[in-house]
C-alpha cells in the first residue's frame, strides 16, 4: 500500500514537472573535518538503505550524484559523526561548514529549509550535550532508580522544547512551503507532528512531501517518545525456557529487566550479541536480560544459544509471528531486534532501537 502511495504521489509530480532532472540528487559542497574513511548512506524515509557509498572528499570537497526515485534522506558519515540531510528527487543541495556546523544551500527547497537548520543548529547541539545528572544532581538525591529514569524522561522533554517550539514557529509562518515537512525529523512526539500538519496548508500536506509526514509520524509512534506501551505495564510472557519450564515476565520484576526480541537467521539481532554480553557482565546484579526468540522453532533455538553462548534467561516463544498472542505482536514490533527497558515496577520505561542505546539507558542508571 505504502509503495503505491508513493508511486502516485511521484507520478503527480512529474504531470506537474516539477522534477528537474528526473531520478536524481546531488550533493555538493565543502566540509571541514572529514576523515579519511567517511561515507554516505542514502535510505528512502522509512530507513531502508538504497546506496552506499565511499565519500569521495578531497580536501573536504563533496561532488556526489545519487540515483533517486523516492524522497528519502542522505547520511554523510565521518570518525562517527553524521550530517542528516533530507534527499528529494530533482532536488539539489551545496552544504558547507564543519561537520558538527554546517549551513545547506542549493534549490529554493533547500534554502528555505537552511533557515531553520541554522536557527536551531545550536540548540540541537545542546540537547545532545545535555548532561542529566550534572544538571539534576541535587533533585537526583534520594531517588529511586525508577523515579529518576522517570525524572530523566520529563528533563529531555523540556530540554529540547526551545528546538520544538522553533520549527513549530517556523511551519505556523510559512505553511506553503515544501521546506516545512523535511522540519518534521526534528520534532520527537506524535501531538507535535500533528499540530504541524494542522498548520500546513493542504497542498503542502497532501503533496509530494507527504512522506516525510507519515514516516516521522511512525517514528515517533514506534520508535520514539510516543510509543504507546511506554509507562503501561509489560505485556505478559510466559513461555518455556531451554529446561521446557515456564518463565513468566511478571516474576522477573523488582529488578529492571531488558527483553530482546531476537530470532536466530536475524543477522542484525546476532550482532548485537558482544554489546548485550558486555552489559550484561558488568551490571547483571541490578539488570536481568530477557532474550525471547519469536519463532516457534526449538530445534533452530537450541542450536542458536549453544553457538552464541547466551548468559541470560532465555525463552521461546509458543506461538507462530502472525499469532496476535506471539510476542512481537504483544510489543506491536514488526521486526527484530527489538528491544524493551522495564522498570522494577513492571512498566514499560523505554523502547530501546539498538544494544548501544540499552547501555547507554543502563550507564545511565547505575553510573
Amino acid at each position: 500500500m505504502m509503495k503505491r502511495f508513493l508511486l502516485t504521489v511521484m507520478a503527480a509530480v512529474l504531470a506537474l514537472g516539477v522534477l528537474a532532472q528526473e531520478g536524481k540528487f546531488s550533493l555538493t559542497g565543502e566540509v571541514k573535518g572529514l576523515g579519511p574513511m567517511g561515507y554516505c548512506i542514502l535510505t528512502d524515509v522509512w530507513g531502508d538503505v538504497i546506496d552506499q557509498d565511499l565519500l569521495r572528499a578531497a580536501g573536504g570537497k563533496v561532488d556526489m550524484v545519487f540515483d533517486l526515485e523516492t524522497m528519502g534522506y542522505l547520511m554523510v558519515v565521518s570518525n562517527n559523526r553524521t550530517i542528516t540531510l533530507p534527499a528529494i528527487p530533482g532536488e539539489a543541495v551545496t552544504i558547507a561548514g564543519d561537520i558538527d556546523n554546517y549551513t545547506v544551500d542549493g534549490s529554493a527547497l533547500y534554502k528555505e529549509y537552511n533557515e531553520v537548520l541554522t536557527a536551531t543548529m545550536l540548540m540541537r547541539q545542546a540537547c545532545r550535550k545535555y548532561d542529566f545528572k550534572q544538571a539534576c544532581a541535587d533533585e537526583i538525591m534520594g531517588l529511586s532508580s525508577e523515579a529518576m529514569f522517570d525524572l530523566f524522561q520529563r528533563k529531555v522533554r523540556e530540554n529540547s522544547q526551545p528546538v520544538t517550539d522553533a520549527v513549530l514557529a517556523h511551519v505556523a509562518g510559512h505553511p506553503d512551503h515544501e521546506s516545512s515537512m523535511l522540519l518534521m525529523t526534528f520534532l520527537d512526539y506524535a501531538e507535535d507532528i500533528e499540530r504541524a500538519g494542522d498548520m500546513m496548508s493542504e497542498q503542502v500536506l497532501d503533496g509530494r512531501m507527504r512522506p516525510y509526514y507519515e514516516s516521522n509520524l511512525e517514528r515517533v509512534r514506534h520508535y520514539g517518545a510516543s510509543n504507546p506501551l511506554l509507562g503501561k505495564p509489560a505485556p505478559e510472557l510466559k513461555l518455556a525456557d531451554v529446561d521446557g519450564k515456564a518463565l513468566a515476565l511478571s516474576s522477573l520484576h523488582g529488578k529492571w529487566l531488558v527483553i530482546d526480541l531476537w530470532l536466530p537467521s536475524c543477522s542484525n539481532a546476532v550482532s548485537q550479541f558482544p554489546t548485550l554480553k558486555g552489559a550484561y557482565a558488568q551490571y547483571k546484579d541490578r539488570v536481568e536480560l530477557l532474550g525471547v526468540n519469536i519463532e516457534n522453532d526449538e530445534a533452530a533455538w537450541k542450536k542458536a544459544l549453544l553457538k552464541h553462548r547466551l548468559p541470560w534467561l532465555n525463552v521461546m516463544a509458543d506461538s507462530d509471528v502472525d499469532d496476535a498472542n506471539n510476542p512481537l505482536n504483544l510489543y506491536k514490533e514488526n521486526g527484530t531486534p527489538s528491544y524493551f527497558l522495564i522498570a522494577p515496577s513492571g512498566k514499560v520505561a523505554a523502547r530501546c532501537g539498538s544494544a548501544d542505546e540499552v547501555m547507554y539507558y543502563i550507564k545511565l542508571l547505575f553510573e
